[in-house]
């Protein structure tokens, strides 16, 4: 198999293991069937030495410079939620008259992205944020994620790197999620333990709360979850 999608899709069964070769992966994992509490379905690095990255971002190419402004730039894509450049956050503004007046900016308007940057940025890696929860599981319960890095799923308020909903007996073992929006890691209405996983370089602006690393709450019921010996670095945006 070659993508996220077709492991999304495929009928995975209690006791299968799915094996992740090295290498980045530009989609959504979410888990499409249940475990057993005797025989739960596993996903994992093949190699744990050499982790895949999933990305909730799509790299963007065929910049040109932009009427907007001075050092301003355009391109014409589907929706981004946020934009990196060399994996470094810029700052999300609401309309072109900002980006032109404030450099390290971005914004999405009409079908088009714009950014203010001091260099073309055709001389830099331009990332944009399209998928949040790229590690997901709803309603699925007696499920494994081990040894993967998710990186790149911010957007405004939202943008979870892994979320864990509705679910039981759900164990996350070696995840290492940056560069996300709200949350890095989220446990919602479900009980899991999570072991060994970090997370940071969150993104800026987050609305109500701020952003954390890691987050659990339970809107029904005492649902409870584990966490051994995580480490957060959330940087300057949380």
């Amino acid at each position: 198999w070659q993508t996220l999608a077709k492991v999304s899709s495929a009928p995975i069964g209690p006791g299968s293991r799915v094996l992740f070769a090295p290498g980045d992966y530009r989609g959504q994992l979410s888990a499409p069937y249940a475990g057993t509490a005797a025989a739960p379905i596993t996903f994992e690095a093949q190699d744990p030495l050499n982790p895949p990255t999933l990305w909730g971002s799509d790299i963007l190419t065929g910049w040109v410079s932009s009427g907007i402004g001075a050092d301003c730039y355009q391109m014409t894509t589907a929706v981004v939620y946020w934009m990196l450049a060399d994996h470094e956050f810029l700052l999300s503004v609401a309309s072109t008259a900002l980006v032109a007046s404030t450099p390290g900016s971005w914004t999405y308007s009409g079908g088009v992205v714009y950014v203010h940057m001091a260099t073309d940025p055709s001389a830099s890696v331009m990332t944009g944020c399209r998928r949040e929860n790229v590690i997901y599981s709803n309603w699925n319960s007696h499920l494994i994620f081990r040894g993967f890095v998710v990186k790149e799923t911010a957007r405004a308020d939202n943008g979870y790197g892994v979320l864990i909903q509705n679910s039981t007996n759900v164990l996350l073992e070696d995840i290492v999620a940056q560069e996300c929006g709200k949350h890095a890691i989220g446990i919602i209405s479900a009980d899991a333990t999570v072991r060994r996983c970090s997370g940071g370089r969150m993104a800026p602006e987050q609305g109500f709360g701020g952003a954390t690393t890691f987050v659990h709450y339970a809107s029904v019921g005492a649902l409870e979850t584990v966490w051994e010996d995580c480490v957060s670095d959330t940087g300057d945006n949380s």
